[in-house]
């Protein structure tokens, strides 16, 4: 079985190599298009003639300042480190009870601390909120939400940015009403929210092994060469996370020293998603980390008969990006600001005969799941795709495999679906023996 996966394995590198002779800078400005979250707005219509009886909404949050202390660039080898010029406005209040409000100030050169909202943010989900309506407005799920009451389900990450991400989303999806109410927001500590992962999951959560892609990577002559190219230009050595120096400062409007020519600061956005994304396209660790927050959301998705009628997920990039590559959803582009992957949960079209079933919605596009190979998905197939996430673990490959085996036609079905999963994202809570990582699957 492992030989056939890596036998399609071969197939999918090779045909990948096609597109190699593409551009780098091209790639890298493919893969972060629309990634600033300006002036997006969407509309996507309920399926028609179906029942909307659940929508659940995973965002990420707005406009931020840099995540971590980077050193992003220098004036010359050895001076000081630099970083892009923030400066945060937004007021961020805190209050206990009904008192009145404090609202924090970083005393930081431009108000800012570690991934704080930037100014951009409130428009990004002005935006955000204005395309949820105008999608959903019409039907009687959307008409009957209240924050005063159980339907609407509020989590976040538990930081300012997610917080108050969510925040700015709900004062416009109900805006005008219950404005001076108290709105409860659930949220978990850091190690223990299955929202808040990692972004590069480099070793195994098994055993800790490295990915060896990144290796592979660190060895490739072009990215010497790139590497050699930026310490020149940038005075710093290249960093991996060094890509969101670019992005923050070009989404800020900020711009870069005049040595990172866009040309340069293209490449390095490549080569950035590409050591970050190593381990999402050659292992099958970040679905593994991911199973936690995919059990969250089939949980809700399970109540949705007497439960909450909109659950609103306040995460980051990468746990989007986990998420939908576990469902074989993810076609290479990063999530930007205020980005949002929508659930639509439908009642069954025959009066209670047949399946309940599942749309997911990525910024406005209707997408066809890989566990489900259509745009509407029964419900059992996406809820035991879920499961088998649970169940993998780290399970020796075969064992899996005989639970699997040893269950119904449709879970053996699904089996199929995943052994094209694993030639695709890598085998079992291991390093896949397709190490070649592929250029993104976008046009």
């Amino acid at each position: 079985m492992a030989g056939a996966i890596a036998s399609l394995g071969g197939i999918l590198a090779f045909a990948s190599c096609a597109c190699a002779g593409a551009s780098f800078a091209a790639l890298g400005r493919k893969v972060f298009a629309k990634y600033c979250g300006h002036n997006i707005r969407w509309v996507q219509k309920p399926v028609e003639g179906m029942e909307l009886i659940q929508v659940q909404v995973i965002h990420r949050h707005g406009a931020r300042s840099l995540w971590a202390p980077l050193q992003c660039w220098a004036r010359s080898v050895g001076a000081p480190s630099e970083h892009p010029p923030f400066r945060c406005n937004l007021p961020f209040s805190i209050s206990v009870g009904r008192a009145r409000p404090l609202t924090k100030h970083f005393d930081q050169p431009g108000g800012c601390g570690l991934g704080s909202l930037l100014d951009e943010a409130p428009e990004q989900f002005k935006n955000l909120a204005w395309s949820l309506n105008a999608s959903y407005q019409h039907t009687s799920l959307w008409k009957h939400l209240s924050l005063s009451d159980d339907s609407v389900y509020l989590y976040s990450c538990d930081n300012e940015r997610n917080l108050a991400s969510v925040d700015l989303l709900t004062s416009q999806l109900f805006a005008g009403s219950q404005a001076d109410s108290a709105v409860e927001i659930h949220t978990l500590p850091a190690k223990d929210d299955p929202f808040e992962l990692p972004g590069c999951v480099a070793t195994s959560p098994c055993d800790g092994s490295p990915v060896q892609a990144m290796e592979e990577i660190e060895m490739d002559k072009n990215y010497r060469a790139f590497a050699s190219t930026w310490l020149q230009q940038a005075n710093v050595s290249w960093n991996r996370e060094n890509f969101d120096c670019i992005l923050t400062a070009r989404c800020a409007g900020l711009g870069l020293p005049t040595a990172i020519h866009n040309e340069l600061a293209d490449e390095a956005l490549y080569w950035g998603w590409r050591q970050q994304m190593a381990p999402v396209r050659t292992t099958n660790w970040t679905s593994l980390v991911a199973s936690r927050a995919l059990e969250a959301i089939a949980n809700k998705l399970k109540m949705a008969s007497d439960g909450p009628k909109l659950a609103v997920w306040s995460t980051h990039d990468s746990t989007m990006i986990y998420l939908l590559n576990a469902l074989g959803g993810w076609d290479g582009r990063w999530p930007g600001y205020a980005s949002v992957v929508v659930l639509e949960l439908y009642a069954s079209p025959n009066k209670g005969e047949g399946e309940t079933l599942l749309r997911v919605v990525r910024d406005g596009e209707p997408l066809t799941l890989g566990v489900c190979g259509e745009v509407l998905c029964p419900l059992s197939r996406f809820l035991a795709a879920v499961e088998s996430w649970q169940n993998w673990g780290c399970a020796p490959e075969t064992k899996v495999f005989e639970e699997l085996y040893e269950g119904s036609w449709l879970v053996w079905a699904l089996l199929s679906l995943l052994m094209i999963l694993a030639a695709l994202f890598g085998l079992p809570c291991r390093g896949t023996t397709l190490t070649t990582v592929r250029e993104p699957l976008i046009a």
